[in-house]
């Protein structure tokens, strides 16, 4: 018996990043999946773009367009991003309705193209299935809310199945409406193998420490991510200086942004060498994650934060404050970290002085991240796409 003909999936997304072009490799040898990748916008590719998080421009300096079909639809937006009106790209629906692919996969609903993309394919009567990483978490007032889920239940209603990055982003995802039955897992997840060798790689000369002039037996709190307010970096520095730290201490900002100075202010009084890297590309922040000894990331809202499963890779204990969507999944509470309320400085400081003055509990701890993490894969992230793929298609027949 011949084997059926591969369903033609067409996957929208903003543009193209170094966390899910390599899944789009995956996802692409994926037995019956024929995949084409549609971009919206052209950003960070063979090109600086600005990063407004970041506060520069950028570059990724990995391969993100090999390995897959993709194609690039034209941004007629005035102001490209990622709201509403950041992209509008009717070439995209024109092909929809020309090509009509066997089903489509919607990565986020806040733009004008995923709304038209969404009213494409059911006007043609193509399955749609959707991706999101919001959760119930984040602050609104209870009008913003109603006016924001309302069409978010019209466009759940028609969906044939969704993806969830964690188990906050499934109770998003079931509180608008998909049924349990039509919920499938797409761990959030990063490269573990690129990360895993970088891990793996043999010590650098000058080591990092010497170069930050760092003593050897300097404990390193590490903090990785965009500088910006949601993310909470000036509780760390808080955190930090209040602490009492039996040992050296030296707290790292991997990261840029709008924030960077009142955090180099700040550090003055640190009772440790505060660095900030300014921004460091993805070939460059093994060496951090290396070196470092607790990883931290206290933002008040941060659904699915790729920054996590990269220090796990590296075998770090965490300490997440309880706007990480990620956190309940990821954190096994003092097998592999801590999770703290958001803004609680007073209880990260005394996360922190308890770690840093515990240095084989700090190995435990980060031996166990990297088992946890290691289930978190594009493979399973394949794995949950072709099921929720077979699920639509077993619900047009």
């Amino acid at each position: 018996m011949a084997n059926p003909a591969p369903v033609n999936v067409a996957f929208i997304t903003s543009h193209p990043t170094q966390y899910h072009s390599p899944f789009f490799r995956v996802l692409s040898r994926e037995p019956g999946i024929d995949l084409t990748v549609c971009y919206c916008r052209d950003f960070g590719i063979g090109k600086t773009s600005l990063d407004p998080g970041f506060g520069t421009r950028i570059s990724w300096d990995l391969p993100l367009l090999e390995g897959y079909r993709h194609i690039f639809f034209s941004n007629f937006s005035p102001r490209p991003g990622s709201g509403l009106a950041g992209q509008f790209n009717p070439g995209l629906i024109r092909w929809l309705l020309a090509e009509r692919p066997d089903l489509v996969i919607l990565h986020g609903w806040m733009t004008a193209t995923n709304w038209m993309a969404a009213a494409a394919c059911r006007a043609a009567g193509i399955p749609l299935i959707l991706k999101g990483e919001g959760d119930l978490r984040r602050a609104r007032g209870a009008w913003r809310k109603s006016l924001r889920r309302a069409p978010l239940r019209f466009l759940t209603a028609t969906a044939a199945a969704g993806l969830y990055s964690c188990s906050a982003n499934r109770d998003y995802l079931a509180s608008l409406g998909i049924p349990p039955d039509r919920l499938f897992f797409f761990p959030c997840a990063v490269d573990n193998e690129f990360f895993r060798r970088q891990a793996a790689a043999p010590p650098e000369e000058p080591p990092l420490r010497r170069e930050l002039g760092l003593d050897p037996g300097t404990v390193i709190v590490l903090f990785s991510g965009k500088l910006i307010p949601r993310k909470r970096p000036l509780d760390l520095l808080a955190a930090f200086n209040r602490a009492r730290f039996r040992s050296p201490a030296a707290l790292v900002f991997l990261g840029d942004g709008q924030l960077r100075a009142e955090i180099e202010t700040g550090a003055e009084d640190s009772p440790g060498p505060v660095v900030v890297t300014g921004f460091v590309n993805q070939s460059g922040i093994g060496r951090y994650y290396r070196e470092a000894d607790i990883f931290v990331l206290p933002s008040e809202w941060d659904p699915s934060p790729k920054a996590v499963n990269e220090a796990m890779n590296f075998s770090l204990p965490l300490l997440l404050s309880d706007g990480v969507g990620t956190a309940r999944d990821l954190v096994r509470p003092e097998a592999n970290g801590f999770v703290f309320p958001a803004g609680d400085v007073g209880r990260l400081r005394e996360l922190l002085e308890t770690l840093a003055e515990d240095p084989d509990r700090r190995r435990r701890m980060g031996a166990e991240s990297a088992g946890i993490v290691a289930d978190w894969s594009y493979e399973n992230e394949a794995a949950g796409t072709a099921a929720a793929v077979a699920r639509a298609r077993e619900g047009r027949r």
